[in-house]
């Protein structure tokens, strides 16, 4: 067979069309492998973020104290609540509840025989006061008389000074 000088042979031309369906089958195949290792990836990353519900939603607090020998993180945990602070000495629990669910959670904490109490936290407030005025309005308490050092008599006390 007689081929001309510049044309390609038809071995040539086969191994040519091979070689680029291989090299798009490659292509496809990194191009899936990356994929599925940014997914991984993702997927490790949404689970090693720790959940804070304070930073996700409303929360409400509540104090909750749980029997003696009950794991305080695992009773309020399973009721949908967050031990922020322990009372120390009296082993009190100050947990965070999303306060969607934290009258629901109450009732069920009380409810709980590993829980002794468990009621809502209040925090307390006034309304409004004039300026300068602080505590609650009342009438100032007379002054008292001077006081005479011992064994002398008292000086008399003139009103309106």
């Amino acid at each position: 067979m007689v081929r001309l000088a510049g044309t390609p042979s038809a071995d040539s031309v086969g191994d040519w069309t091979r070689n680029a369906a291989m090299r798009g089958l490659d292509r496809l195949v990194v191009v899936l492998v990356m994929l599925t290792i940014a997914l991984v990836g993702l997927t490790l990353l949404a689970r090693a973020q720790p959940v804070d519900p304070s930073a996700t939603c409303a929360v409400q607090q509540a104090l909750v104290k749980v029997q003696d020998g009950a794991d305080p993180a695992v009773v309020i945990g399973r009721h949908g609540g967050v031990i922020v602070e322990t009372i120390a000495g009296i082993n009190v629990q100050v947990v965070d509840i999303p306060a969607a669910m934290f009258d629901q959670a109450l009732v069920d904490l009380q409810a709980d025989p590993d829980v002794v109490f468990a009621e809502a936290n209040g925090t307390m407030s006034t309304p409004e006061q004039p300026a300068g005025q602080t505590g609650a309005p009342c009438t100032p308490a007379p002054p008292a008389p001077p006081q005479a050092p011992s064994g002398l008599p008292a000086l008399p006390s003139v009103p309106g000074r």
